[in-house]
């Protein structure tokens, strides 16, 4: 699994593809899944990164 720099690296390589509104939808996911996974008990860390890259296929288009 992808670490959070790796992912952070990956999604603003797809931003420098496809820019667009779906970067920052992106990183607020990953923040809001980083606290419901918190608020779980769950791994933050993998719920970040889960977040982060929902929408990676999008570096390719809408």
């Amino acid at each position: 699994m992808a670490g959070r720099k790796e992912a952070e690296h990956l999604l603003e390589k797809a931003g420098e593809h496809n820019p667009g509104p779906w970067i920052a939808h992106s990183r607020n996911v990953a923040v809001l899944a980083e606290r419901i996974a918190a608020e779980a008990g769950m791994d933050v860390s993998r719920a970040y990164v889960f977040g982060l890259l929902h929408d990676i296929g999008r570096q390719y288009g809408p």
